[in-house]
């Protein structure tokens, strides 16, 4: 995927969110906390060798006009992200606020790209430290704690009210 454009008049500033929220493979940080190298709003303190996956990194925030002022990290206290080659919109969610992505106008948002998601058979995510939700416009399917290595399937069921999504976890020992 191409790197994204970041808008006219917005930088990442203060917020150092996504130092916490997101998981950093390289050095092997898990979501949730903070890098050790982060100063929260200062920035981080090996900026010229920070890793390459901190490097390419950019926030939603920060290239998508649809996202106000409101939706900036450090206040909204959730990082949004597009992953899976833009197949996911992933919500990271500051585990000190783990309901926070519940307020308006986030969840109004969330919901309203569920449901464009949900046409091009997409995903949109709510992680929470490990913990995975995914959101479909008219339900949420709470995946408990996710593994390294593990994915998520989702599936069309028909029930008595008709054709109804519903996501799961795949451990990351089963194969696909």
């Amino acid at each position: 995927m191409p790197p994204l454009q970041v808008l006219e008049g917005r930088s990442c500033g203060s917020c150092t969110l996504c130092c916490k929220v997101m998981k950093i493979a390289e050095i092997d940080k898990p979501p949730g906390r903070w890098c050790a190298d982060c100063r929260p709003g200062a920035g981080c303190a090996i900026y010229p060798q920070r890793p390459a996956e901190c490097r390419d990194f950019t926030c939603a925030f920060l290239t998508n006009p649809d996202l106000g002022e409101d939706w900036r990290p450090d206040r909204a206290k959730l990082v949004v992200t597009l992953e899976g080659d833009g197949r996911m919109v992933a919500v990271h969610v500051d585990a000190s606020q783990p309901d926070g992505w519940r307020r308006r106008p986030f969840l109004d948002k969330i919901k309203q790209w569920a449901r464009l998601a949900e046409r091009d058979d997409r995903l949109v995510l709510v992680r929470i430290g490990h913990r995975a939700l995914v959101v479909f416009p008219d339900s949420e399917f709470d995946l408990g704690p996710m593994e390294e290595g593990d994915r998520i399937g989702a599936r069309r069921r028909m029930t008595h009210a008709g054709p109804r999504r519903e996501a799961f976890r795949i451990p990351r020992d089963e194969p696909i």
